[in-house]
């Protein structure tokens, strides 16, 4: 006998978000944003099929299984540039898990809050030495995990660091570093440690062009 259970869910989500960018000089300018979403329940859908030893369907229903939610959550950010050669960018993130409930006694669900910074150096705008035209790039993350384990809440942290490579006028290779902490190091406890390296590329050619001559 075969017994194969499966659930799903379908439910539209959208997050909505409002933008302000405004500019302090010739060489200032700077952007603030915020975003949002609102809690959206989840009703799961089951299906369960039994068969007998011969492939024949001997239960096929379905069933309404256990209602989950997306907490709501709200989400800050401010930018700031500087002759379009130095960025720097501040995020907030605050997120309603609290209202959950946990099956185990020593977990509990907790809400969130995420801090996020990163900044990036242009050495020259229009440098003719490929070196100059090198975008370094730095940032870091701290935000608490929204479980609570045995009344604590881990705080996780990561920090990055990596460039902008130019391949042509408009073709560029990304590369960065990450190195972050997750968990807690106690008594039946994972705390994770992990190293993370990620390349990628930007293509901005042209791929259909044709020149016109008045």
């Amino acid at each position: 006998w075969t017994i194969e259970r499966s659930e799903s869910v379908t439910r539209p989500y959208a997050e909505l978000g409002l933008q302000y960018h405004n500019r302090v000089n010739d060489k200032v300018g700077y952007n603030i944003g915020i975003v949002g979403g609102l809690k959206t329940k989840l009703p799961m859908e089951g299906k369960l099929e039994t068969t007998d030893p011969d492939g024949y369907y001997v239960v096929d229903k379905t069933y309404s299984g256990d209602v989950q939610y997306l907490p709501a959550f709200i989400g800050i950010g401010f930018s700031v540039n500087f002759r379009n050669r130095i960025v720097g960018a501040l995020d907030y993130r605050y997120q309603q898990w609290s209202y959950l409930t946990s099956n185990s006694s020593s977990v509990t669900f907790t809400d969130t809050h995420k801090l996020s910074g990163g900044m990036s150096i242009l050495p020259r705008l229009y440098g003719r030495k490929w070196a100059q035209r090198l975008k370094y790039q730095v940032g870091g993350t701290l935000s608490s995990s929204y479980l609570k384990l045995q009344g604590k809440t881990p705080l996780n942290y990561s920090v990055t660091a990596g460039a902008v490579f130019p391949l042509s006028y408009s073709n560029t290779m990304n590369v960065g570093l990450e190195y972050g902490r997750t968990g807690l190091r106690t008594t039946g406890k994972i705390q994770e440690q992990y190293l993370k390296l990620t390349v990628g590329f930007n293509f901005g050619e042209r791929a259909f062009f044709r020149q016109k001559f008045d």
